[in-house]
């Protein structure tokens, strides 16, 4: 099972994505569909999650995606497209969407998508919502709160990527 420890490294390596980061997970989809769900047009192509990155302070809408076995993942920095019902509703119709964001506003959600319906939601920087039983701790030993990194490890032990 991942935990927090697993994904420390992404925020070593890229501390941007503190600043604002959704990660959408799309069981049976392939990047093409996923990118097409999630935008409205097509911006280019973009190596790794540095250039999609790089792209992001041009085009707030970028979606940059990959496939993982049987999932897709879909990063949209600074973006909440990964949870808005409009775009993942129709997109989970007929698989799984599980998506995790967190933008600079103090937003942050974890959400499942199931044949077109959210089945959980919770915030887990305030640890609510419905659908799961998040055990609220505090913060850690070094006064964090580890949220992204986390969300990761989640999503992560969900999707089994």
């Amino acid at each position: 099972m991942k935990t927090y420890n697993d994904f420390e490294r992404v925020i070593r390596d890229y501390p941007w994505v503190e600043n604002g980061l959704v990660v959408t997970y799309v069981r049976d989809a392939d990047p093409t569909t996923v990118i097409a769900a999630m935008t409205d047009e097509f911006l280019g192509k973009a190596i790794g999650l540095s250039g999609v990155n790089e792209r992001g302070w041009e085009e707030l809408s970028i979606v940059g995606a990959a496939q993982l076995g049987a999932w897709t993942v879909a990063v949209a920095p600074m973006s909440l497209v990964g949870v808005s019902e409009e775009l993942m509703l129709p997109l989970s119709v007929g698989r799984e969407v599980v998506t995790q964001a967190r933008v600079v506003e103090a937003v942050s959600s974890f959400n499942v998508w199931k044949n077109g319906e959210c089945v959980v939601y919770f915030d887990p920087l305030l640890r609510c919502g419905f659908g799961l039983d998040p055990k609220a701790e505090g913060p850690l030993p070094d006064g964090r709160f580890h949220v992204l990194e986390a969300s990761f490890a989640m999503a992560a032990n969900y999707a089994g990527a």
